[in-house]
């Protein structure tokens, strides 16, 4: 039951349909298909999404082939147009992570040695979902479309974050460096306009700050519930004009001049 919440709660901006939750072997997993929700029903592809509990980041390499199999032989495969299929990895060890590059390089190597029935499957993205406790849980994803390694962007994100937020066309525009935020549900971006190749450049490009936030909140619709959520905002805002990289103490690496 604890998993189908997850994954409800997770993509609860989707038509989640057909959820089939399994133990095995002491893996316990919950595959699931889905449909874009703003998309008419008939235009949606399909898309199926897998989650599977280890014990620890240790027991990936061993657990990984097996679990690519079940969601095979559940039905998932590649789209002939893009990779469409989602694909997570819990752990139930208190994994207090240190050294956040070793932790990253050591994933990447697993799912690259699998990269190949990762692309069978048309897996778009493979998410670890890795305990801090007493902290919040930490999120690392890692994207079909970089060859299986780590977005520093979506870090420390839910898997569907992105999509709601909708980072990815922020990121067709802008070059991002993600900032502090306030809030667990709350994003901090400093975007810096794209170059266009035939506009000659003559001077900084201007920074813009974005800030993007999710809500559980039942009153939004309310007076109440709508200025406690513009308070927030603010709050956010104003602790982000602090930035050293929106300061101008400290300068952001573009790549251009």
């Amino acid at each position: 039951a604890a998993l189908e919440v997850y994954v409800r709660r997770t993509y609860r901006a989707h038509v989640i349909q057909d959820v089939k939750i399994s133990d095995k072997d002491g893996v316990s997993t919950i595959k699931w298909k889905f449909t874009l929700q703003d998309l008419p029903a008939s235009e949606a592809p399909i898309r199926h999404g897998m989650l599977m509990v280890l014990q620890s980041a240790k027991d990936v390499p061993a657990a990984l082939p097996a679990a690519l199999k079940e969601f095979k032989d559940n039905g998932a495969s590649a789209s002939p147009s893009e990779a469409l299929n989602t694909f997570h990895i819990a752990f139930k060890a208190n994994e207090v992570i240190t050294n956040d590059d070793l932790f990253v390089s050591e994933a990447e190597r697993v799912l690259r040695e699998n990269k190949s029935m990762l692309r069978e499957l048309g897996i778009r993205h493979v998410n670890y979902i890795v305990p801090q406790i007493p902290k919040s849980p930490r999120y690392f994803t890692f994207l079909e479309c970089h060859d299986f390694a780590e977005e520093p962007l979506r870090r420390d994100m839910r898997a569907s974050f992105p999509y709601i937020l909708e980072l990815t066309r922020l990121q067709g525009n802008y070059d991002l460096t993600r900032i502090p935020a306030l809030g667990r549900n709350a994003q901090l971006w400093i975007g810096t306009e794209k170059p266009d190749d035939n506009v000659v450049v003559t001077r900084p490009r201007p920074q813009t700050i974005f800030l993007r936030a999710l809500s559980h909140s039942v009153d939004t619709d309310t007076n109440a519930g709508a200025e406690r959520l513009m308070l927030a905002a603010m709050d956010e805002l104003d602790r982000a004009l602090l930035h050293p990289l929106v300061t101008g103490q400290q300068r952001m690496k573009t790549p251009y001049p």
